[in-house]
């Protein structure tokens, strides 16, 4: 099996070192490169290759991992996992990586064992993931029902508050949890959703969310 290269965007020099002798640890993961902004992340992709995955902090000098990763993200010619990794858990940097094509964020206080969870996660399962933190900020703003919003009264306040937690990447069973309801239940208001849109499935349904400013 091949090992997934990973390039490490921070302006911390001793951080990125550390988290370097951190993942060495693991013998299916090589570090290949360093970048300690979005320019040198640019640059490097273009003088070498792209990497499998770019462990990316949100706050760097010259040039942010959110633009960062909004370049990476609108190239053609780039297929890369961005993982943001970050000391900031506010909802604000959270939604804006989101916004740009991030596939996963967690903290810099985030264990050993979340960040390889979330690298094999990305890279093999080839799913979004966040940190425990993480969708607990995304949950509490999620179900601040000041942000709620409505298109022809056409989902319930519910259904929008699930809507949002399925496309920052949680399953049924987390959703059930956060909201202290049946994993049923979840499934049920998921196919009201795709009854009332005349959708075929999720990935539809989020997309038709985000084209409507539902999320």
């Amino acid at each position: 099996m091949n090992s997934t290269s990973i390039l490490l965007a921070d302006d911390h020099h001793l951080f990125r070192l550390s988290l370097k002798l951190l993942l060495k640890k693991n013998q299916a993961f090589n570090v290949v490169g360093e970048a300690s902004n979005g320019i040198e992340v640019l640059d490097w992709i273009k003088q070498n290759y792209c990497p499998d995955i770019i462990i990316m902090d949100v706050n760097m000098p010259e040039k942010n991992g959110i633009d960062t990763t909004y370049e990476l993200k609108q190239s053609s010619d780039i297929n890369v996992k961005v993982l943001a990794l970050s000391m900031n858990s506010e909802y604000h940097y959270i939604d804006s990586m989101l916004k740009v094509g991030a596939d996963g964020y967690i903290t810099k206080s985030s264990s050993e064992d979340e960040l390889n969870e979330a690298i094999n996660n990305l890279i093999i399962s080839n799913k979004k993931y966040f940190s425990q933190s993480v969708k607990e900020v995304m949950v509490n703003s999620f179900i601040d029902h000041d942000q709620v919003k409505f298109i022809d009264q056409n989902f319930s306040e519910r259904e929008l508050e699930v809507l949002k937690l399925v496309s920052a990447g949680l399953t049924n069973e987390e959703i059930a949890e956060q909201l202290f309801l049946s994993k049923r239940t979840i499934e049920s208001h998921r196919r009201n959703m795709l009854n009332k849109t005349g959708l075929n499935n999720t990935a539809a349904l989020i997309k038709y969310a985000c084209d409507q400013k539902l999320i």
